[in-house]
């Protein structure tokens, strides 16, 4: 397996990957949601990093770090977010070798702490990464959506 960073002319094939993920897990968000994040990542240097893992010549999945900084975690951290494998490259030790590039990310980078979600059902998922060493927080997770079209119904 090779991890490789995305390139902007590799954008059709990102924003494939993610509608495969969301269609795999039944993901029901706004899907007109994903080009302009796909596109702001592409356009800011920095702002997150999307790595596609490659078998051979075939793409075999996805993976989004995105930092940010925590005074609670004392410093800087990563979310692993979108972690994706595509169904004919699972259970090949992909996710372990993912989670060591992520870990050498972290030292390089000097993040702190490494910050992955699960659906709440997704037991294969929690258990993957309990494998790695993330433990569950204490604290749920809540948003709130600012964005164009809730602007101004406050």
């Amino acid at each position: 397996m090779e991890i490789k960073l995305a390139k902007p002319d590799q954008r059709e094939t990102v924003i494939d990957l993610i509608n495969e993920l969301w269609t795999y897990s039944d993901i029901a968000v706004e899907r007109d949601n994903i080009s302009p994040a796909v596109d702001l990542i592409f356009s800011q240097p920095g702002l997150a990093e999307i790595h596609l893992l490659y078998e051979g010549d075939e793409v075999a999945g996805y993976f989004i770090l995105v930092p940010s900084v925590s005074i609670e975690y004392g410093g800087l951290y990563v979310v692993l977010d979108e972690l994706f494998v595509r169904e004919p490259f699972r259970r090949r030790g992909l996710g372990r070798q993912i989670i060591s590039f992520v870990l050498d990310r972290c030292r390089q980078q000097d993040w702190l702490v490494i910050e992955a979600m699960a659906d709440a059902e997704n037991k294969v998922a929690q258990y993957f990464y309990g494998s790695h060493g993330f433990t569950p927080e204490p604290w749920v997770h809540l948003s709130r959506r600012v964005g164009r079209e809730q602007r101004g119904r406050e």
